[in-house]
């Protein structure tokens, strides 16, 4: 049984969703949003590059990787609440009648 090499993923930069901010008009919504995903971007990219670390061999105290991870998961696992509940409040307002 042949067992293939899982590739890296590939994370936005910070830099990148800050220029997307900066060149279009947007809402302070919007804005806001933007943010918190430029900070959950990079509370990712930070937990990947600790365990990328690791990987090759660097010493980091177990605490602070699982601190990272955590950190990562919790944050992740409330955008996608945050998204749901959109969503939600979205297919509630096509549901009106004017």
């Amino acid at each position: 049984m042949e067992v293939l090499a899982i590739g890296s993923t590939e994370l936005v930069k910070t830099s990148d969703v800050a220029e997307l901010v900066s060149t279009q008009p947007q809402s302070v919504f919007m804005d806001t949003m933007l943010a918190q995903v430029a900070q959950l971007n990079g509370n990712l990219v930070e937990a990947n590059s600790i365990v990328d670390r690791v990987a090759m061999g660097e010493s980091i105290p177990s605490h602070e990787i699982m601190i990272a991870m955590e950190k990562a998961r919790l944050e992740l696992n409330m955008a996608v609440q945050v998204r749901n509940k959109l969503l939600d409040v979205y297919q509630e307002i096509t549901k009106m009648q004017i």
